[in-house]
């Protein structure tokens, strides 16, 4: 895989590159005869398709880029995906490069592959580094209907095809044609995908996304794995997780950013593959390992987490742990054991991420929520209080309202009784009414406040103090930030 610097870094690849020995090109008829028809003018391309009914083909392609040359020799070369190109599609060429090659692109100048590539970037790429092989389909308006980077082989080229085609309400071209034989039935827009591969083995496609993952920039790599964590099959994670531990991966940063695309609970399935890397030897792999166990809340690995409770020797992963033993905890009497311990000493890091997981196991237990009606009693200033706050609002157990509106009763903080009336009313479903003599808070009543922040948002940004100084940011707090910023950027008020 290769990925273009625009466009001064291209200049002085060209010239480093220019020394290499190359084969010689092939005889330029040669060339006209295997390659299918390239327009030389954006505006023409989208005055035929929209005259023929055709999609538009934005095929980004650099010449010294071995996957590009082997993709133009074995893929749009072959008569098939010719024909099934000149039947509903026109083709616009891309590269980045400054000089054109006419082995790359066959029929075309210099100044239209110029011209078309700069369009390109001027219409749909908001990178700053340009990936090829890269295909881009769009309608005859320029709307874009399917895009794809990296190599593909036939089937995926065709696939593509069929997806782009489906979208702008055309005829499909069909599955892949095979020599000798005819081609498979396959359902209408979704040939070319191939068919899942049997309980135990890994898919082609797996092991391909794989090898993208090794490969690709440290940017692209989360991508993706996000792609590979939506379609491989239970023996392709397998394999994938495999490879982190056997750092094929060999910057740490890259490996933690790719374990951590897995944190979410719809990867719950896939934990018990993840659960490998609690072996690692690296901190911040094993760290992020556990992390991601919280988040996918599977709880099928609590023996796992507790297993490395017993040896593990750094504090921010055993406060992690202890985190993590909410979720995945949850029924487990040993975890819950572990947390109430914890919880009791009433101090540090891990007391506070002891009563942060112990809300998965408040519900229905009398002697948990008296730990935490006591223990909030003696509390001071901090995040102590905090913590117990979260485990009563991921608990959400009505028996706890009565807690709570006890405790806003009692607080002399307005920050504290504001959080209390809205836990309280957000569990018992009521509307929050924190105005207390001016010491309401900043929600007003309702948990309506200022810029437009609603109640249940409210009470989630005031957990924030509890993330900050996690070494591994939870994907929660992610998507914290990234919804403050756009309420930022324009929500303001809406």
């Amino acid at each position: 895989m290769y990925r273009a610097l625009l466009p001064l870094l291209l200049i002085s690849l060209t010239a480093a590159l220019s020394a290499q020995v190359l084969p010689p090109a092939p005889v330029k008829g040669e060339i006209a005869s295997l390659q299918p028809t390239w327009m030389g003018s954006v505006t023409g391309a989208y005055r035929q398709a929209k005259a023929d009914k055709k999609v538009v083909v934005w095929v980004v392609m650099i010449e010294r880029e071995v996957a590009c040359r082997r993709m133009m020799r074995a893929v749009w070369s072959d008569p098939d995906i010719k024909a099934k190109a000149g039947s509903s599609f026109v083709l616009l060429p891309c590269n980045p490069y400054p000089k054109a090659d006419a082995r790359l692109f066959d029929g075309v100048s210099l100044e239209e592959v110029k011209s078309i590539e700069k369009e390109m970037r001027t219409r749909y790429e908001t990178r700053t580094e340009i990936v090829a092989p890269q295909h881009i389909f769009t309608d005859a308006d320029g709307k874009v209907l399917a895009r794809k980077d990296w190599e593909l082989d036939k089937k995926e080229l065709v696939g593509l095809m069929n997806k782009a085609l489906a979208k702008a309400g055309q005829p499909t071209v069909g599955p892949v044609a095979k020599a000798g034989e005819p081609a498979p039935d396959e359902e209408p827009g979704k040939a070319g995908e191939g068919k899942p591969a049997a309980a135990g083995t890994v898919s082609a496609e797996t092991q391909r996304l794989i090898n993208l993952i090794v490969k690709a920039p440290a940017n692209e790599k989360e991508d993706l794995t996000d792609e590979l964590l939506e379609t491989a099959e239970e023996a392709g994670i397998k394999m994938f997780v495999e490879m982190l531990g056997a750092k094929k991966i060999r910057s740490e940063k890259s490996r933690v950013a790719v374990v951590r695309r897995a944190g979410y609970d719809k990867h719950s399935g896939k934990a018990k593959a993840f659960s490998a890397l609690l072996k690692e030897k690296s901190n911040r792999v094993r760290n992020a390992a556990v992390v991601n166990l919280e988040e996918m809340k599977n709880t099928s690995v609590v023996k796992e987490l507790l297993a490395l409770w017993e040896k593990e020797k750094d504090a921010e992963i055993k406060k992690d742990i202890l985190r993590a033993l909410g979720p995945v905890g949850a029924g487990n009497q040993d975890a819950r054991a572990l947390l109430i311990k914890y919880a009791k000493k009433r101090r540090g890091k891990l007391a506070v991420g002891a009563f942060m997981a112990l809300g998965e196991h408040l519900k229905d237990d009398e002697e948990i929520r008296k730990l935490f009606k006591d223990t909030y009693r003696k509390s001071g200033k901090g995040d102590l209080k905090l913590a117990i706050f979260y485990g009563y609002y991921t608990a959400k157990d009505k028996a706890t309202v009565g807690d709570l509106e006890w405790i806003r009763d009692k607080e002399k903080s307005g920050a504290n009784f504001t959080l209390a009336e809205q836990i309280a009313a957000s569990i018992d479903g009521r509307r929050a009414d924190t105005g207390r003599g001016g010491r309401g808070g900043r929600g007003g009543r309702g948990g309506r406040g200022r810029g437009g922040l609603g109640g249940e948002w409210r009470i989630l940004m005031s957990f924030r103090p509890l993330f900050e100084k996690d070494k591994v940011q939870r994907n929660l707090v992610r998507d914290w930030a990234d919804r403050m910023r756009d309420f930022g950027r324009g929500g303001r008020g809406r």
